[in-house]
């Protein structure tokens, strides 16, 4: 994130040693670094390793190399040869990795020490393509979602606006917001429990080292909260505590540019802190994956525009092994992926 936002964790110590540390984390917010690629050899290593581990328990060596056909495909058609976030980024894929693949499963079927009756999981096709329906697609929606620019989170039952040309970053630890001209941050996080504001502000500066810092009182939300304003070096943190439901939120700001209008934007989305209303509950959405059965003759862009799914024609093609402008067969199961209104109070483990 460090360079998506701008804003380094050398520039927020500024400020403080501490609040640079709170702010970058464990360096996966600030000071993230990208990892190097896999060798080759790491990658072919790593595959036979996978695939005797397979068949040794029963499973066929084979399915890597339709793994590693499908993503090879998908990142060909998303033209991600330059994208640090794709998979092949780190993992190279070539030809030879493929093909070695395919020679090793069949080595491994030829040999007779693994010549054992394989597991079966599923009595056919359909019951197989069943025990992934309803599987959760992407991001979870129980960790926070992002409808155009508020992050509304169902499990805390939280909700925030931030400024509307800032863009935003949900992660597992915490959700944040950095400007176009990337010289303003905002984070809210969890800090754990608590019902006392003012305490947890005042914890945070003998922690920080900071002296003779004031802290305002002030509510937010209709919930009690903290807040308090560092100076220094033309670098300005307002960092926010919000008490809400026996939780203690922070949200930590630095603005490197007290002539833009940071401060205002800022202090803007700090207020819009709140509960989630009953409409924004509405509005959160799980995209899952659901098993459909095919008509005869059915295009796929038709049997997608059938169910409702926002996939295209070309990602479902790719997820179910197809060519896209393929005619369906009737009965034919096909993979698709469906928005679906969030389940509150669900228990279910992500597959």
């Amino acid at each position: 994130m460090g360079l998506v936002t701008g804003i380094t964790s050398a520039a927020v110590g500024i400020v403080s040693p501490f609040l640079a540390h709170t702010v970058s984390g464990t360096g996966s917010l600030l000071n993230s670094t990208i990892l190097a690629p896999y060798s080759r050899t790491q990658e072919n290593d790593a595959d036979a390793i996978g695939q005797l581990l397979a068949i040794k328990s029963g499973w066929t060596p084979e399915g890597i190399t339709t793994f590693l056909n499908t993503l090879d495909r998908e990142t060909e058609r998303k033209g991600q040869e330059g994208d640090q976030f794709s998979f092949f980024a780190t993992h190279p894929s070539t030809p030879k990795r493929v093909k070695a693949t395919e020679v090793r499963a069949g080595e491994l079927n030829a040999e007779k020490k693994f010549q054992q009756k394989r597991y079966l999981i599923a009595k056919n096709h359909k019951a197989f393509l069943n025990k992934f329906n309803g599987l959760i697609v992407g991001s979870d929606a129980r960790q926070g979602v992002i409808v155009e620019q508020n992050f509304l989170h169902p499990t805390m039952n939280i909700g925030l606006t931030f400024p509307g040309d800032w863009k935003i970053s949900n992660q597992p630890q915490y959700v944040s917001a950095v400007n176009k001209q990337k010289d303003g941050l905002l984070i809210l996080e969890l800090q754990g429990e608590g019902n006392d504001p003012v305490k947890a502000a005042h914890d945070f500066l003998n922690k920080a080292k900071i002296a003779n810092q004031s802290v305002s009182k002030l509510s937010i939300g209709g919930f009690s909260a903290s807040q308090v304003t560092i100076n220094k070096s033309r670098q300005e943190a307002i960092i926010t505590w919000v008490a809400f439901q026996k939780q203690m939120f922070r949200l930590t700001s630095i603005n490197k540019n007290l002539a833009a209008t940071n401060r205002r934007d800022i202090k803007k989305s700090i207020a819009t802190f709140h509960q989630l209303r009953s409409k924004e509950k509405m509005k959160i959405k799980q995209q899952r994956l659901r098993i459909i059965s095919a008509r005869s003759g059915e295009s796929i862009s038709a049997l997608l525009k059938r169910v409702g799914s926002e996939w295209d024609k070309e990602s479902c093609a790719i997820a179910n092994n197809l060519q896209a402008d393929v005619s369906l067969k009737k009965g034919q199961l096909i993979k698709v992926v469906i928005s679906e209104p969030f389940k509150y109070g669900s228990t279910e483990i992500t597959r």
